[in-house]
């Protein structure tokens, strides 16, 4: 997207009310309602396209001629979330606790159901948040943010059919609504034609509003929204979600809601009103995985050193068997009683939780919650997995996917174990003889399952395809500990980790460890080896996964993969040798990979060397798929040599000008692919890809 692009002369801003300082920014949900209003109530904007309600229809009750776009403590309109066979969830977010908060359904609106509201416990800000209307600079530490999630289920409706339905809040002498033109269904009966919106790694990137708002102008109302992981770069963060004052970095409400004028005026985009109408069903992606939580006393681990920040925590997990160890040497003096709650609380904290997400959306659950679940919707039967792990760099000597941090001065590791990353490792176990596997081989062979016209699993991390992240395959890691005296130990599986660890641990602590490496062993790929072969064998027909930000498709057998997650940005498609003409230049091959000469002169060919270990360059691919799958090329044009600049078809979109999003039909089966080109902002929108599933 480029900023020549001038927004709508409707489009106004009053002056910003003047906040300063850390005082006035945690009074920010002390703020009057009603003052500061975003005018921004233009012709594409929820408020104003649907202030006031068609005559043919009077409304049974009296209802607020303000709208939540005027309430500065309203965050989010409406969304729907897990729908009944005869009920939905109608969920808003706000800074009110008190008052009350009401959905209002029928075509007169003559139905009430009143919310429940609980808190979001981990919504925070510091100084690199970005708030509308607030200074965030002159934060001292990480500070929390109160924010109140608003949920009322909806009952009484019929499959097939869509009611018109509006939320209101009352609070403090004053209510607000929200637009009349929403409406909302349960689960839909079988056979009832659906159009799903294919997307993912919304992750607060710049092209996301213009993607969601021609989603809208294109299909109009999608029923569901299939989104497979990375709603945002760190959900702890509450203006990532709702208020963020950045063009560049729209909040996931703003974009999905059609919201991205209220907060940021000057935009040229106002994203889509997708979520009012459409059940969003999601799964964990490694952004929703924040690591070690830093700001409670009682769970706070002394040896961790690093400095406390948002984005410091985010990035922070330790596996949870580490955490498990270091609970049981504290535990006399932190939990003399022995509370389970209590133990299990600083175990979360002191690895890895996904406690916002579980607190943000409303899901199908299965035997671990909502980290995997699986529901049928109408014709389709729709599986979520969480096959994630952390990401980390590929760089050398740092803490990363394949070693540790090196201590040059030392020529060894430094010996602080709590600084330890332990690679890319898997927050959940997904292959074979995992709780999570066993899961999914009875759900594909229950009769919900093997019924459903449609059979789609979810899932976040990219299993396929050319993307950066698809190397290293997600293996179960091999590891060898290099001591200075030349010996080693391993190499061993990750999973031995908690009975290798105390003698790894003394040698640190003395001294004696030179390095670690860490493998991903091509064949050792879980997903190809275990989890693969039984949707073979189901019949499933598509996985929609995310992480590289890419358009890209394959197909194994009846098995399609797409990756539609070049809907904000791209990473790159490691496709050609060298870097090729387009839009993006990250198409060559993968950087920084073991065994490449870049890797060697800083490992074993550096002076002195830093370490004699070295890794199998066979596992680490620098083009293409990493087990050889056949990308397919757009069926109807090629967007990246058509507008990009591409010097021959190329079989995948990879821009930071053009995003794309998908949509299935389940009526034909068709999963279509559409294009746009942000630099132009009367360009059309443009499919350019199509392929179907099913029988």
């Amino acid at each position: 997207m480029t900023d020549h692009i001038q927004p709508d002369a409707s489009a106004k801003h009053p002056e910003d009310e003047k906040v300063r300082g850390r005082r006035d920014f945690l009074k920010f949900g002390m703020l009057a309602a009603g003052t500061g209003l975003l005018a921004a109530c233009d012709d594409d904007s929820p408020a104003a396209s649907s202030a006031t309600l068609p005559e043919s229809q009077p409304i049974a009750r009296p209802l607020p001629g303000a709208t939540f776009f005027e309430s500065r403590q309203i965050l989010s309109e409406p969304m729907l979330q897990n729908p009944g066979p005869d009920s939905v969830r109608v969920v808003w977010f706000s800074e009110v606790q008190t008052g009350t908060h009401q959905v209002f359904v029928g075509e007169r609106f003559e139905r009430a159901f009143t919310a429940t509201t609980t808190r979001m416990t981990r919504m925070l800000e510091d100084r690199d948040s970005q708030v509308f209307q607030q200074i965030t600079s002159e934060i001292a530490t990480v500070e929390p943010r109160q924010v109140f999630r608003h949920e009322a289920v909806v009952t009484g409706l019929t499959p097939g059919q869509r009611v018109p339905y509006v939320a209101v809040s009352e609070f403090r002498g004053q209510a607000f609504r929200s637009s009349y033109s929403s409406t909302l269904q349960p689960l839909p009966r079988a056979g009832q034609a659906l159009k799903i919106l294919l997307t993912s790694d919304q992750q607060n990137n710049r092209m996301t509003a213009a993607n969601y708002q021609k989603v809208e102008e294109t299909v109009g109302t999608v029923d569901a929204v299939l989104f497979p992981g990375d709603f945002v770069s760190q959900p702890n963060r509450a203006s990532e979600w709702f208020d963020r004052a950045s063009i560049a970095n729209p909040s996931f409400f703003q974009s999905l809601q059609g919201t991205m004028r209220r907060w940021n005026p000057g935009s040229p985009f106002v994203g889509g009103t997708i979520l009012q109408n459409a059940a969003l069903y999601g799964c964990l992606g490694n952004h929703e995985y924040p690591g070690r939580w830093r700001l409670d006393p009682q769970t706070n681990d002394p040896n961790n050193t690093l400095p406390v920040s948002i984005n410091n925590m985010d990035n922070d997990p330790q596996p949870r068997w580490y955490a498990e160890l270091r609970y049981e040497r504290l535990r006399a003096t932190i939990n003399p009683t022995n509370d389970p709650a209590f133990r299990e609380r600083w175990i979360s904290d002191n690895s890895f939780e996904f406690t916002t997400y579980r607190e943000m959306w409303s899901l199908p659950e299965g035997p671990e919650g909502k980290a995997y679940w699986a529901q049928r919707y109408g014709d389709v039967f729709l599986i979520s997995l969480d096959a994630n792990r952390i990401w980390r760099t590929w760089n050398a000597n740092q803490r990363g996917k394949f070693t540790e941090n090196y201590n040059n001065a030392t020529n060894r590791l430094f010996d602080n174990p709590s600084d330890w990353g332990f690679g890319d490792f898997t927050f959940r176990p997904f292959g074979r003889g995992s709780r999570q596997y066993e899961w999914l081989q009875g759900v594909l062979a229950s009769e919900a399952c093997r019924t459903a016209r449609y059979r789609i699993v979810l899932t976040h991390q990219t299993p396929f395809g050319l993307g950066d992240n698809t190397v290293p395959v997600q293996a179960m890691q091999r590891v060898t500990v290099e001591l200075l005296d030349g010996s080693l130990i391993g190499p061993f599986p990750a999973s031995e980790w908690p009975q290798r660890w105390p003698e790894v641990e003394d040698r640190l602590r003395s001294g004696q460890v030179r390095y670690v490496r860490y493998e991903y062993p091509l064949a050792d790929d879980i997903w190809r080896n275990d989890i693969e072969p039984l949707l073979l064998g189901a019949n499933v027909h598509l996985v929609h996964c995310g992480h590289s930000h890419l358009w890209h498709r394959s197909r194994v057998g009846n098995l399609h993969y797409l990756e539609t997650a070049n809907v904000g940005n791209s990473f790159g498609a490691m496709f050609f040798q060298t870097a090729q003409p387009g839009a993006n230049p990250t198409q060559g091959p993968r950087p920084n990979q073991p065994g490449n000469a870049a890797w060697r002169s800083a490992t074993v060919a550096a002076s002195p060397p830093r370490t004699t270990l070295t890794w199998n360059p066979a596992d680490y691919p620098v083009t293409g798929d990493p087990h050889g799958r056949a990308m397919a090329m757009p069926s109807i044009f090629n967007p990246m040599r058509e507008l990009a600049g591409a010097s021959q078809d190329v079989p995948f979109i990879a821009s930071n000008v053009l995003t794309a999003f998908s949509v299935f039909e389940t009526a034909t089966g068709l999963v279509s692919s559409y294009v746009y080109d942000t630099r132009n902002a009367g360009a059309p929108t443009r499919k350019f890809d199509e392929f179907r599933i099913g029988g």
